[in-house]
């Protein structure tokens, strides 16, 4: 019992993430050299999943260098960071399929490696904070000026301090943007293994409970309010990815459990995507 503790092995769907015992949090935690270095990441499997989803779907079609894409909130950075990683894997295993075809069939021109296609992604951040911690993120993991990054030559990450909601999509700048990750801000009900959000729903319990045992109708209210509010803003940030007319792609995400921030968003969305192409 005590040796599995201290197991670790590579998960069973997303590539390059390694599965570690909650035990590990007690040495392996963000003052730790190989974090603070960048050399290993940590981010729960869950978050894995969006870049994950859109770099499947998109490398259909060849490699993922063809297209440039936009995070539209992308702070603190783990997704930016993931994606471009998925995309300069793929665009490696890509040019290594090539060079394969080449040696076997001489008569084909082999490709310049100078003339490898590169993404840019887009990196939206309109909190002034965290547009910080998302610049010092990109700078680690993602450093378009060193010359020793593999990463640098097939993708570049540009940290865009603005609100995605602002921007436009005729903007030549975004004309190549065929895919956009949104992971809007949400209520977080979702996540489980937060002691500060298990604090505040203990709280919450507590104080929803009058003196005769009966609830406080006034913070489910409040709790209601906040998540309308909160699929208000989602829609109008989903609804602002579909007018990229060249957009083909759009991966959203929450960690909210709630219908209203997910399903009811999509389909209202969509909704109203289909009346606007009807009239």
């Amino acid at each position: 019992e005590e040796s599995s503790k201290s197991i670790i092995y590579a998960d069973a769907h997303v590539p390059d993430l390694l599965v570690l015992p909650p035990s590990a949090s007690s040495w392996l935690h963000q003052s730790h050299e190989a974090v603070k270095s960048g050399k290993i990441i940590l981010q729960d499997k869950s978050s894995c999943f969006s870049a994950l989803v859109m770099a499947r779907g998109h490398s259909n079609d060849g490699a993922l260098a063809d297209c440039d894409y936009i995070d539209a909130c992308s702070a603190p950075g783990n997704k930016t960071s993931h994606l471009a990683a998925l995309i300069h894997a793929s665009i490696r295993q890509h040019c290594g399929q090539d060079e394969k075809v080449n040696r076997i069939s001489p008569k084909k021109k082999k490709k310049n490696s100078k003339n490898i296609s590169k993404s840019t992604i887009f990196a939206f951040e309109r909190s002034s904070t965290r547009f910080k911690i998302l610049q010092n993120r990109m700078d680690l993991l993602c450093p378009t000026g060193d010359k020793n990054s593999t990463t640098a030559a097939t993708v570049s990450v540009e940290p865009t301090h603005g609100d995605f909601l602002k921007c436009s999509p005729t903007d030549p700048k975004y004309a190549n943007v065929r895919a956009i990750l949104l992971d809007p801000s949400c209520s977080g009900s979702g996540i489980v293994n937060s002691p500060d959000r298990w604090m505040e729903d203990a709280n919450n319990s507590e104080s929803a409970t009058d003196d005769d045992g009966g609830k406080n109708n006034n913070i489910s209210e409040e709790k209601k309010k906040r998540i309308q509010s909160l699929s208000n803003f989602q829609l109008l940030a989903l609804k602002h990815a579909m007018s990229f007319k060249n957009v083909d792609r759009i991966v959203y995400s929450t960690c909210s459990v709630h219908d209203e921030e997910n399903e009811v968003v999509v389909r209202k969305a969509l909704a109203e995507a289909n009346n606007n192409s009807e009239t």
